[in-house]
């Protein structure tokens, strides 16, 4: 009997989506009213989980870590509110100083820095295309256009995008939106990141296709040097173990 393996009976694949509290005058924070309406999306491929986060450098600190490991997201998204944008911006880079604006409870970040590892760069960038993603997204878009910053602003939007790039910078990008109906509605902004969200993860799984297709093939090819069925069933349960294994800017 051969033994097929069957990549779709995996569980779906999360993407975890944020967006920010209140903050200065933005008592109704534009980011969390769009991101809270995807509550409710799911399709076949993917399950989107969303989380609001205060606007403070500890609760960054503390509640990002759980998210990361506890859901294991395929697709990272955090939301946050400019007053100067005009388009939905997507961010490119994150620094990991410079932080020297008091959050929402009065407080500093520690020595203006994002701790992490010690050896952890400067600068981190986004290993997602996001110029690509951009023009494919205003070419699609029927209402909202999007545009490309290398400033994220140096607040806990900056903050929390390094922080999550340097838990892993393939699968992570940062939107900045604009402030409501200014010029879109918030149902216009949930469109728009929903439409982002399913580009970035079918370029994504559609890569991990390829992977997948690579290593069926070098199933196959180990199957037909083969001679017993003995071999076959622990050369498939080998792999499936192995797979088993594997500033008012905010």
């Amino acid at each position: 009997m051969v033994l097929v393996l069957e990549t779709h009976l995996r569980k779906k694949d999360v993407v975890l989506v944020t967006g920010f509290g209140p903050f200065r005058f933005h008592e109704v924070n534009a980011s969390w009213e769009a991101v809270k309406l995807l509550q409710d999306y799911n399709n076949d491929k993917f399950s989107i989980i969303t989380e609001q986060i205060p606007v403070e450098y500890q609760a960054v600190d503390s509640k990002l870590p759980i998210l990361w490991s506890k859901l294991n997201p395929k697709l990272v998204v955090h939301v946050g509110v400019s007053h100067v944008a005009e388009k939905l911006t997507l961010e490119t880079r994150a620094h990991q100083t410079g932080y020297e604006s008091t959050d929402v409870s009065g407080k500093l970040c520690e020595e203006g820095k994002c701790c992490t590892l010690n050896d952890t760069p400067d600068v981190l960038e986004t290993g997602l295309d996001v110029n690509d993603i951009c023009n494919k997204f205003n070419t699609n878009s029927k209402h909202v256009q999007a545009c490309v910053s290398k400033n994220a602003g140096r607040y806990l939007c900056e903050y929390i995008y390094f922080k999550s790039l340097s838990f892993n910078n393939k699968c992570t990008i940062f939107i900045h939106v604009p402030m409501l109906d200014q010029p879109y509605t918030v149902q216009q902004l949930a469109d728009a990141l929903i439409l982002i969200i399913n580009m970035v993860y079918d370029h994504l799984y559609n890569h991990n296709n390829l992977l997948h297709q690579e290593e069926n093939e070098n199933i196959q090819q180990h199957v037909s040097n083969k001679t017993t069925a003995d071999d076959l069933i622990d050369f498939n349960q080998q792999n499936i173990d192995i797979i088993d294994i594997t500033k008012n800017t905010l």
